[in-house]
Order: structure tokens, then C-alpha cells, then sequence
């Protein structure tokens, strides 16, 4: 996101969704960089209390398909290098480096499905690994399978009691279940376990900013800041904070600067830009409020909450047909919330 008018950040071009693509792959990419590095140095890539020595280490005969992949990733071809992957599992089909770099890749794809395979055979290939279950837990997380995330992150703690990191996890779950005291408990167990736990900070300051205790929520976001100033999402939970606060124009003006920053982070945050929206409404910014809030329903078509505000934006903005369809998406999603039918 460019620097300036903080309403910039809406726009979405061509060459920022390739840039958004090229980073993910980017990152897959480094996943198969550093195991392919690992042949020739023949290092271990388990860590204590995961998976034993040498389970994600690839073997020399596994390496070509890493390569392959790898250059796939550099064309941004996605597909490709998980059909090298998978070309090597058919070859070597009790590869745990390869169905992990398979599942990975897969899930960043939204293959949910064929990701979730290959998780689970690498399970059964190492019991003891605690990769798998965490894979498995954010895919049930995404697809919003919360009862499944939960007791994939029970199996880690069960593999791993001291995983803080899994602590903080669950306690999101736990959240997202609207079991708030259990996700409260869980959370300040993993940061007894870690107090420099990034994850924990953050998912601990934006439950407690939920439940309007705003002091301790502003304590927390900003430790995860200070631990990790790259996380788009603290920044975001910061501004909706600050939204939550008084309207005088220092805390506006501060709640603009947060979701600015998530922005400049992740253009494709859409909790920002729906924060964004909304502050832009309190402001009477009608447009820059539409535009915010349309670049979040196409990041996030499930965020329904922003049809309402997407109609307040078009009903100032005169345009009574667009704010009755919102109107009604709204609704839609509020009984579809509460499990009522829809006539």
C-alpha cells in the first residue's frame, strides 16, 4: 500500500493481487530453499519436542522433486510445483518432507480437501511429529471447523505440554466458540509458558478489546507489536480499539493510523479494511467509506457485518437501490447467523 491518503489502500490493481500471489508463493518457496539446503548440510530440521531427527529433513533421492518445485514457485506457478511434489510422493510415498511440503503448498492454494490428506498421512508416518496436527488444525480453522482445529491442537499439547504456541491457538478456537472464559484461561496459559509469545498477546489484547476492557486490550496489542511490529493483524485490532474508544479526534485520528499501517502490511486484510469503512463513516467520508468497504466484502464475502455499513455508505451517497440489496445481504446473514431460514 502506498504511503499518503490512508483511502489509497483500497484500491486494488492488477499488479498488487499478482505482488499479494507472488508473496505467498514466496513464502512456500523458502519452505522448500531451506529443506533443500538441509541435503547438503545434512542437518536436522526437527526441533525439540517435534518431530525426531531427520522426519523433515528430505533424502537425497527426494531432492529433485524439491527442485522442481521450487523453480515452479519462482515462475509462480503454484500447480505445477505441487505436481512435482506429488510426482515424487508416487515414487516415495512415505515421504514426510514431501506430503508436508505437498500439504503446505496445498492449503495456501485453498485445496483444503488434498491438503488434509496429505496431513494426515504424514501423521501416520510420524506419530510423533506435532507439524501435521498443527496443519491440520489451521485448515479446520480456516474452513471454520472449529470443533476439528480444537482437537488437532488437543493432540499437540498431548505430544507437546509445554507448546505455547498451541496454547494460543487453542485459545482462539476457544474464542471463535464463544467459550470465552475457557479461551481467556487458555490464553494466559501460554503466556505463562511464553511471556514473549507474539501470538498469545495478540489473541489475548483483541478478546479482551471484545469485551470492552480496553486498557488491558491496549497493554497486550501493544506487546505484540513491540514483538513482532510485521503482523498486520495487531495493527488492525489496534485500530478497532481505538474506534472503540471515545470519538474525540485524537483517538479517530489514532484508530486511522492503525488500520492504515495493517494496510501497508496486507493489502489484503479485509478486518481492516472494514475497520477502515467504518471509521470512515463516523467521518462522513462517504466514498472513501464505500470503496473501503467494498474492498472488504471482495477480500471477505463472508464478513457480512459490512453490508450493513456498505448500505449506510450508499444511502448517504444516493444511491437507494445498492443500499436496499446491502440491506438485505444483511439480513440474509443475520439468520443465517441464527439459524433461522430465510423466506
Amino acid at each position: 500500500m502506498r504511503s499518503g491518503d490512508p483511502s489509497s489502500g483500497v484500491r486494488r490493481g492488477g499488479r498488487e493481487e499478482k505482488t499479494d500471489r507472488s508473496l505467498l508463493l514466496f513464502l512456500c518457496l523458502l519452505y522448500l530453499l531451506v529443506h533443500t539446503a538441509s541435503l547438503a548440510r545434512g542437518e536436522s530440521r526437527a526441533r525439540a519436542g517435534s518431530a525426531p531427527p531427520g522426519v523433515l529433513s528430505p533424502r537425497p533421492a527426494e531432492a529433485p522433486y524439491f527442485a522442481r518445485a521450487r523453480e515452479h514457485l519462482r515462475r509462480g506457478d503454484a500447480k505445477q510445483a505441487v505436481k512435482a511434489l506429488e510426482e515424487g510422493l508416487a515414487r516415495h510415498p512415505k515421504s514426510v518432507p514431501l506430503h508436508y511440503a505437498a500439504a503446505r503448498l496445498l492449503a495456501q492454494e485453498r485445496q483444503f480437501g488434498r491438503a488434509r490428506a496429505h496431513y494426515r498421512r504424514m501423521a501416520a508416518l510420524a506419530p510423533r511429529a506435532v507439524e501435521p496436527h498443527f496443519g491440520l488444525a489451521q485448515v479446520a480453522f480456516v474452513q471454520r471447523d472449529y470443533a476439528a482445529s480444537a482437537a488437532a491442537l488437543q493432540r499437540v499439547i498431548r505430544l507437546q505440554p509445554d507448546s505455547a504456541t498451541a496454547y494460543a491457538k487453542l485459545g482462539a478456537v476457544y474464542d471463535r466458540r464463544f467459550q470465552t472464559q475457557r479461551a481467556l484461561d487458555t490464553l494466559w496459559k501460554a503466556i505463562a509458558l511464553a511471556p514473549d509469545s507474539e501470538e498469545a498477546h495478540f489473541y489475548l489484547g483483541d478478546l479482551l478489546r471484545r469485551l470492552s476492557r480496553l486498557d488491558e486490550a491496549r497493554a497486550h496489542l501493544d506487546r505484540a507489536i513491540a514483538l513482532n511490529p510485521g503482523n498486520a493483524r495487531s495493527h488492525a485490532a489496534l485500530g478497532e480499539l481505538w474506534l472503540q474508544r471515545q470519538q474525540d479526534r485524537e483517538s479517530l485520528a489514532r484508530a486511522e493510523s492503525a488500520f492504515t499501517r495493517a494496510l501497508q502490511l496486507d493489502p489484503r486484510l479485509a478486518s481492516a479494511h472494514y475497520g477502515l469503512g467504518r471509521l470512515y463513516l463516523r467521518q462522513r467520508r462517504w466514498s472513501q467509506a464505500a470503496e473501503a468497504l467494498r474492498a472488504a466484502l471482495r477480500l471477505d464475502p463472508g464478513l457480512g457485518r459490512a453490508h450493513y455499513a456498505l448500505a449506510q455508505a450508499a444511502r448517504r451517497l444516493g444511491r437507494p437501490a445498492e443500499a436496499a440489496a446491502h440491506l438485505e445481504a444483511f439480513r440474509r446473514y443475520r439468520a443465517a447467523r441464527a439459524g433461522r431460514p430465510t423466506p
